[in-house]
C-alpha cells in the first residue's frame, strides 16, 4: 500500500512538471499595460574587506506571476556569493508550494564570469500571484577592494497561462568603504613654491585588512617637477622594499613585501616622495598601478597582486590661485558589457581654483554624446561625483573611449585637466544558457517518462 501511494505521488509530481514545461513551450509575450518591476534592495551597498552582507531581489506590481528565472552577476575578484535563500514571493512564505532552484558560479574558470542563477515556480495552484515581495536573498562576502555593478539579466516572468509577461529591472552598485591609496596632502597650491623649492607628499593606504604587500606608481609632469627621493615608511615587519625614480618618464614606483601581515584601520602612510620644483605651472600627481597583496588574495580565487584598490590622485600648483576646474576620474561599471546592457559612468570633478564655480559636464563615446549635466555647482576646493547612464542597445560591438569634459569657466587658463577618460569593451550578446531554451526538450522528455511509467504500471497490474 505504501509503495502504491509513493508511486501515485511521483506520478502527480511528474504530471505537474509536464504541464508546467508544456505551457512554457508554447509561451509567447502577452500584451500587458502594467509592468512588473524587479530590483535589488538596497541599490547602493558599501562595506570593508572581509564583511558579509545581504541583498534582496524584490518584485513589485506583479500580475498572475506563476514562475520566473533570473541571473545576477558581479566582478568576481571583489565579491564572492556564499548563499541564496528563497524569498516570500510567489509562495507567500510557504503558504503555496514552490519548486525553487538556484546555483552559484564563483571562480576564475566560470564561463561568462561570476553569477547566480535562480528559477522558481508555483505548483498545484490554478493561478499566479499578484503584488510583490522578496524573490530571493543573496549573501556576499567582500574579497578585495574596488567597485562593481550587481547586474540583473536574463530575467523572464511567466503567468499561469504560460505567457511571458513584460517587466523592467534595475541593477545595484557595490563599493568598498574607505579602502584605497591616496596622496596626502591631496592638494598643494602654493605660489611660494618657486623654482628650486622642495616639498614632499605621502602615499597612504586606508582600510586594508591583513596586508602582506603593496605597490604603486606616482606620475607627474617632469617639466615642472623632479622627484629626488622615494622612501618606504616602516609599516610591515621585516619587509623587502624596492623603490625607483624614472625621471625621463615622469614617475616613481615603490613596492614592499613581508611574510607577516598588518592591518590599517584608518590612514596609514606607506611611502614618502620628495620633489624639486623646476618652474611655474600645475600638474596632477597621478597615483596608478596600485597593488595590494592581502589575506583574501591568498585564500580566495583572486590571485595575489591582482587586487587593484582604488586610488585618489594629488594635485600641485604654484600658479597664483584663479579659476580651475578638473575632471580627475572617470569610471565605467561594468567596463566589459554586452550590447544592450546599461553602463554606469561616474565622473569625479574637482574645483582647484579659489572661487566657487558653475559649469557643464558632457560625457561621450568616440565623439557620440551620451549625456550632459548643466549648471553643476562646486565650491572652491571641493570634489563632486556625477552619475551618467549609457544605454548600449544600439551600440555596435567594439572598444570605446568614454570621454568626460567640463566646460571652461570664465578666467580659466589651465584647461588640459578639464578632460579625462576611460575605456569600455562592448561585446555581442552571445547565446545564453537559459532553462527556457531547453524547455521543448524537457517537455518531450517528461512526456516520454510519463508514458513509460504508465506502461510499466499497466504491465505490473496484469495477472
Amino acid at each position: 500500500m505504501e509503495t502504491e501511494t509513493l508511486k501515485r505521488k511521483y506520478l502527480v509530481l511528474i504530471s505537474l512538471l509536464s504541464m508546467f514545461s508544456l505551457s512554457l513551450f508554447v509561451a509567447e509575450v502577452k500584451p500587458d499595460v502594467s509592468q512588473a518591476r524587479v530590483y535589488i534592495d538596497p541599490q547602493e551597498v558599501s562595506g570593508n574587506i572581509g564583511d558579509t552582507f545581504e541583498v534582496d531581489i524584490k518584485i513589485e506590481n506583479a500580475r498572475d506571476l506563476y514562475s520566473y528565472e533570473l541571473k545576477l552577476s558581479w566582478e568576481g575578484s571583489i565579491l564572492n556569493a556564499t548563499d541564496i535563500v528563497e524569498g516570500n514571493f510567489p509562495g507567500r512564505g510557504g503558504i503555496y508550494n514552490t519548486l525553487f532552484f538556484d546555483t552559484i558560479h564563483n571562480g576564475p574558470d566560470t564561463e561568462g564570469g561570476d553569477y547566480i542563477y535562480i528559477v522558481n515556480t508555483l505548483y498545484a495552484k490554478d493561478t499566479g500571484e499578484d503584488g510583490g515581495g522578496i524573490l530571493a536573498t543573496v549573501t556576499f562576502v567582500v574579497e578585495s577592494s574596488g567597485e562593481t555593478l550587481l547586474d540583473l539579466y536574463d530575467l523572464t516572468i511567466i503567468d499561469s497561462f504560460g505567457y511571458s509577461r513584460a517587466c523592467v529591472w534595475e541593477d545595484a552598485y557595490f563599493n568598498v568603504t574607505g579602502l584605497g591609496f591616496h596622496v596626502d596632502p591631496m592638494t598643494i597650491m602654493d605660489p611660494a613654491l618657486t623654482e628650486g623649492s622642495t616639498f614632499s607628499v605621502n602615499v597612504t593606504l586606508s582600510q586594508a585588512v591583513d596586508v602582506y604587500g603593496f605597490g604603486f606608481k606616482l606620475g607627474y609632469d617632469q617639466t615642472l617637477l623632479n622627484a629626488t627621493q622615494v622612501s618606504i615608511i616602516p609599516f610591515l615587519e621585516n619587509p623587502q622594499n624596492d623603490v625607483g625614480i624614472l625621471s625621463e618618464e615622469g614617475y616613481v614606483w615603490a613596492s614592499s613585501n613581508s611574510s607577516t601581515s598588518q592591518t590599517t584601520d584608518n590612514s596609514q602612510a606607506v611611502a614618502n616622495v620628495t620633489f624639486e620644483v623646476l618652474g611655474e605651472g600645475s600638474t596632477v600627481l597621478n597615483l596608478w598601478g596600485t597593488m595590494l597583496d592581502d589575506f583574501f588574495s591568498q585564500v580566495s580565487h583572486a590571485p595575489a597582486f591582482e587586487h587593484t584598490p582604488p586610488s585618489e590622485d594629488g594635485y600641485f600648483s604654484n600658479i597664483p590661485i584663479g579659476h580651475n576646474i578638473a575632471v580627475t576620474r572617470v569610471i565605467a561599471a561594468p567596463d566589459e558589457a554586452t550590447v544592450g546592457e546599461e553602463v554606469e559612468i561616474r565622473v569625479t570633478v574637482k574645483n582647484l581654483g579659489g572661487f566657487n564655480e558653475t559649469f557643464d559636464v558632457t560625457v561621450e563615446y568616440d565623439g557620440e554624446e551620451i549625456d550632459a549635466l548643466t549648471d553643476v555647482f562646486v565650491e572652491s576646493g571641493a570634489t563632486e561625483t556625477l552619475m551618467f547612464d549609457w544605454d548600449t542597445t544600439d551600440v555596435p560591438a567594439g572598444t570605446y573611449t568614454i570621454r568626460a569634459e567640463a566646460s571652461i569657466v570664465e578666467g580659466e587658463d589651465i584647461t588640459d585637466d578639464n578632460v579625462n577618460d576611460c575605456s569600455v569593451d562592448v561585446e555581442e550578446l552571445g547565446p545564453g544558457a537559459s532553462i527556457f531554451e531547453f524547455l521543448p526538450y524537457i517537455a518531450v522528455g517528461i512526456v516520454v517518462v510519463i508514458i513509460a511509467v504508465a506502461v510499466y504500471f499497466m504491465k505490473v497490474r496484469k495477472p
